[in-house]
């Protein structure tokens, strides 16, 4: 009987152990996945790039204090000029006034500036209404818009050769509009400037503005090789229609026959200068611009 309790005894303490056992087993494995898991996070966020800090937003630069800019000022030479041209209008003498318009018209070439130039256009336009008191001043603004070269402004040297003022302007001083349009060099400048070769007549007026555009032709010179292609298309086309209108080489027209005989060595000097030939008079001219011409169209001969 005493040894079955004892046996009993030890089969209780057995079950105690165990089940502390297994209980405190149980308490510690949440413990240790725990532990785990988290040095494994550790290990995985140390293998990571660090993240980059966030950027602060840009601040908006402050705006800046006071009024717009303005125009940039005049060069020291050209105001100089203006004041001495200003100076020279109040006092009304007609000599100082020329001197002053053509030194203005000069100071202003010498920038690259177009506001310049247009701002020299607006003081010496005024100045092209033809008196004859002042058919020099008149003069003298004429030649300085050839100089400003601004490609808007041939149209008030075109109005100088209408019909119904022409007959009172002084043909010096139309012949000079004519250069001036043709070193302007506008768009269409060069029909203008043929136009004067056109209509062969007995006035003296016409036949010497005739040869003032047939002078004028060699100021194309200065016109890029391309360019010059569509200038002389026109000159060669009005050439030979001047040159039929004579009657060819019978001369049969005795006004036009004058007329070609005053325009031929002009023309035949320009369209040397315009395209760097040596040619003598128009046949060998045309017969160079036949053979040519698609060279000249290139740029190229």
């Amino acid at each position: 009987m005493l040894l079955m309790r004892l046996e009993l005894r030890h089969v209780l303490l057995r079950a105690i152990t165990i089940g502390i056992a297994v209980c405190l087993l149980a308490a510690c494995l949440p413990g240790t996945c725990l532990t785990s898991a988290s040095g494994d996070e550790k290990k995985e966020a140390a293998k990571k790039p660090p993240k980059k800090p966030a950027k602060e937003p840009a601040k908006k630069s402050a705006k800046k204090d006071g009024k717009k800019k303005g125009p940039e000022p005049f060069p020291e030479s050209y105001t100089m000029n203006k004041t001495s041209f200003e100076v020279a209008v109040k006092g009304k003498d007609r000599g100082t006034i020329e001197r002053a318009i053509t030194a203005l018209a000069k100071a202003a070439s010498k920038t690259e500036r177009e506001d310049v130039r247009k701002d020299a256009l607006k003081l010496i336009r005024p100045h092209l209404k033809y008196t004859k008191a002042k058919e020099h001043v008149c003069l003298a603004a004429i030649k300085a818009l050839g100089v400003l070269k601004l490609k808007y402004s041939s149209a008030s040297l075109m109005a100088l050769g209408e019909k119904r003022r022409s007959k009172r302007i002084p043909r010096l001083l139309r012949a000079n509009a004519i250069y001036s349009i043709a070193k302007i060099q506008d768009k269409r400048s060069i029909e203008v400037v043929l136009d004067y070769l056109k209509s062969p007549r007995p006035d003296k007026t016409a036949r010497y503005l005739a040869v003032a555009a047939s002078r004028a032709v060699g100021l194309y010179a200065t016109l890029p090789a391309k360019k010059k292609f569509w200038v002389m298309k026109e000159v060669m086309r009005a050439w030979a229609d001047l040159f039929s209108a004579a009657g060819g080489y019978f001369m049969t027209s005795a006004d036009a026959a004058e007329w070609w005989g005053e325009t031929h060595a002009p023309l035949v000097d320009s369209f040397n200068k315009v395209l760097s030939r040596q040619v003598k008079n128009y046949k060998a001219a045309e017969h160079w611009w036949r053979k040519n011409r698609k060279k000249v169209q290139k740029g190229k001969w």
